[in-house]
């Protein structure tokens, strides 16, 4: 591309970051986190979905009601991807949740229960210094905001705070080295990325042929989110009767699969946003994860209960008849596929180089387009990278100097930019995303170090956010938007969540403790999230296996062998995609996978005869994004009933 036409090209990208924006974002900060929070602490359940499309909808409504020059798509761009984004981490993720749980951990009965090896006092006795306030301290018998501003949670703050910034650091180098490999150089598509583009340009453009398909699958969605979601919200959170036509989160079908297979389990969700994404993934990559899935959790564990019980030993104490999908899920990620999914994961690194070699053969690492990462070169984004790594290193060896200094370096500089690169690659080409195992759990175990502190010493274990902005940089080229402009608006939702869910958490925790029944969710899951921790720190669990890693991570690769083998033979198609999927699909239960293929069915098959192929084809991954919108305004509204209804219902009067 000559230098005039990168210019030109760089003209046509807009600024999405304006007043109008900003005053988007300040809204939904103000009225979708109460009710983020409020969904979390009682269903358990992220607003994410519901406050983009609210936000977005509402402020491009509200710009042609009075006259205004309506949002553009970039300013839409904006609007859509931080609203949900403030609301799923205020959500699920808020800094101040966590001290609050530090509380639940100092007074609840559960964590006395677990006794540490190396000293043999109550776990909470022997909690370091810089985690919280010791034992006993006065601290943990206030509530609301002066529990907060006190000097005793000056440490635990100011790391906050460090860490906070060192997390921002990191994983902003990682995005643009994964901008430039996989959206500058190998240009994967993103499916994912496809989906916002679409919804984004069909909300602000307003074209009337394509909000005619919008609205009518957006009805959809929402008279199917009323049934599924509306109805168990309304009547559990303002009647306090748990009311439901179909099951949350999913149908349990354990009781009729351990007839056939002991061991084994099935479940599939009834939401109908999940089975749309069926609609525009590739139906290989969808016919991938289904076939991964079900050889995973289905057969897998039931080989595991049965011909391989000498390989899982534990698996067969652990399952009993009777068993929830749920309790399954989590006791085979454990005890089964705890070591295999490292394996799994690994597979994917020798999968990327080969792919990336083959591109770098085709072209050079120079960007086609209006690249994020053009002013900054690889090694600056490393030596940013390794900055925030060392950083955080050192902090952790001044709370824990006898700790191996060589263990966090690896798993922070090392595990945490392959399990970026590989995850975002994953994600660019099939839409999917693989959850990393606890690693440093693991490490700590193997390592022979005894004492309880190094759980809790600080340091920078990254990779988890990258590969979202990575998206979230894709759909700002479809959309026409400046790619740092997404970056600024995120440095601004940093600012705005801190303030307004340090605020919002108190109010919450004021009207009610937490847990307590008001908020249900907590109630159960904190419970078995403490307990969970105390196994690991006192050291009751020891799943890591290095013969099943290397088991795992052969098995993936003669997998991906026999595929290459495959589309050799056919002289079809790449290798790559198919594999990635097979990989994706062995981490994800059957409860989402059955849906997608559902989807990916009625898309290839029927629709397609229904409505014409050409047709379907042209807007299918409008229909998916109308649905999504629906349920997800559905459940925000909802939500936001139940809010009213309840702090109606708290207040002293």
């Amino acid at each position: 591309m000559s230098e005039k036409e990168e210019v030109h090209e760089e003209e046509a990208y807009a600024e999405g970051l304006t007043w109008r924006s900003i005053t988007a974002i300040v809204y939904s900060a103000i009225v979708m986190f109460p009710i983020a929070i409020y969904l979390n602490l009682v269903m358990g359940i992220q607003l994410s979905g519901a406050a983009s499309f609210i936000t977005a909808i509402l402020f491009v409504t509200l710009t042609r009601i009075f006259g205004e020059k309506r949002l553009t798509t970039q300013e839409t761009f904006i609007v859509y991807l931080i609203a949900g984004g403030m609301a799923g981490w205020v959500g699920t993720f808020s800094p101040f949740m966590d001290f609050i749980r530090k509380n639940y951990v100092m007074t609840s009965s559960i964590p006395t229960g677990f006794t540490d090896p190396y000293t043999g006092k109550p776990w909470p006795d022997v909690l370091p210094w810089w985690w919280g306030p010791p034992k006993g301290s006065y601290v943990y018998t206030l509530r609301g905001f002066e529990y907060f501003f006190n000097s005793a949670w000056l440490t635990p703050f100011i790391l906050m705070v460090v860490f906070t910034g060192i997390f921002y650091l990191c994983e902003i180098a990682l995005t643009f080295i994964s901008v430039r490999m996989f959206i500058e150089v190998e240009e994967l598509p993103f499916p994912l990325a496809k989906l916002d583009a679409v919804t984004i340009t069909t909300i602000s453009e307003g074209e009337w042929s394509k909000m005619k398909i919008f609205a009518l699958s957006s009805l959809v969605g929402i008279i199917w989110g009323l049934i599924l979601y509306g109805l168990p919200t309304i009547s559990l959170g303002v009647f306090n009767i748990p009311l439901s036509i179909i099951p949350l989160p999913w149908i349990d079908l354990n009781p009729v699969i351990e007839l056939i297979l002991p061991g084994a389990m099935l479940a599939v969700t009834a939401d109908i946003a999940t089975v749309s994404v069926g609609f525009f993934i590739p139906v290989y990559i969808v016919y991938g994860w289904f076939v991964s899935s079900i050889g995973v959790w289905v057969f897998g564990n039931w080989l595991a209960n049965t011909y391989l019980s000498n390989i899982f030993p534990r698996w067969p104490v652990e399952w009993t008849p009777g068993m929830s999908y749920t309790l399954a899920l989590q006791r085979s990620q454990l005890w089964v596929w705890f070591s295999p999914n490292i394996g799994f994961t690994l597979a994917v690194i020798p999968i990327i180089v080969l792919g990336f070699l083959k591109i770098l053969r085709k072209s050079t690492m120079q960007s086609r387009s209006v690249k994020t990462a053009k002013s900054m070169s690889l090694w600056l984004l490393l030596l940013m990278y390794l900055s925030g790594v060392f950083i955080s290193i050192g902090i952790f060896h001044y709370f824990v100097p006898d700790f191996p200094l060589w263990i966090p370096l690896i798993i922070s500089g090392g595990w945490s930019l392959l399990y970026s690169l590989a995850n975002t690659r994953i994600l660019g080409e099939t839409g999917a995303s693989i959850s990393s195992p606890n690693i440093w759990g693991m490490s700590i175990l193997s390592s022979g170090y005894r004492q309880i502190d190094v759980w809790y010493a600080p340091f920078y274990q990254g990779g988890s956010s990258a590969l979202w902005w990575c998206q979230a940089v894709k759909t700002a080229h479809l959309t026409k938007t400046k790619p740092m402009s997404y970056f600024k608006a995120l440095g601004l939702m940093v600012v705005i969540t801190f303030v307004l869910s340090f605020l919002y958490i108190n109010l919450f925790w004021i009207m009610a403790p937490i847990p307590s029944s008001v908020y249900p969710s907590t109630a159960i899951r904190w419970p078995l999230d403490v307990m969970m921790e105390g196994l690991w720190v006192t050291r009751q669990l020891a799943v890591l296996r290095m013969d099943l890693i290397l088991d795992g991570f052969i098995l993936m690769l003669i997998i991906a062998a026999i595929i290459w083998a495959a589309c050799k033979i056919a002289k079809r198609g790449s290798f790559i995609p198919l594999s990635l999927a097979i990989i994706s699909g062995a981490f994800m239960g059957p409860h989402f996978t059955i849906p997608f293929f559902i989807g990916a069915l009625l898309s290839e098959f029927l629709f397609p005869k229904v409505f014409g192929r050409e047709w379907w084809g042209s807007n299918k991954m409008l229909v998916a994004a109308g649905i999504a919108a629906g349920e997800g305004v559905t459940v925000g509204v909802c939500a936001l009933i139940t809010l009213i209804a309840k702090s109606i219902w708290l207040l002293p009067y």
